[in-house]
């Protein structure tokens, strides 16, 4: 996972946790992918139905976590990615 503050880091930490306790895998990959174009790309494509109507969805809370965790990706590496 690539940073770039402490504040940050924690924040990061803490919504991947909140994901964690019901998605094991999507945090995983998001934590894995922190820092490059692709874990925004994935982020992106969770939020979005590609299934015609039948993604159930997240609850509230995850899905919020994901759109926290889009802000904070595109906050720290717009312009230019870690690598």
């Amino acid at each position: 996972m690539k940073s770039t503050s402490c504040t940050q880091d924690a924040e990061v930490l803490w919504n991947i946790a909140l994901i964690e306790e019901n998605f094991k895998r999507i945090a995983d990959n998001i934590s894995y992918t922190w820092g490059y174009p692709e874990c925004k790309e994935y982020m992106l494509r969770l939020v979005m139905d590609s299934r015609d109507g039948e993604r159930h969805g997240f609850h509230q809370d995850v899905m919020q976590c994901i759109m926290n965790l889009i802000q904070l990706h595109q906050d720290q590496f717009e312009g230019g990615y870690a690598g």
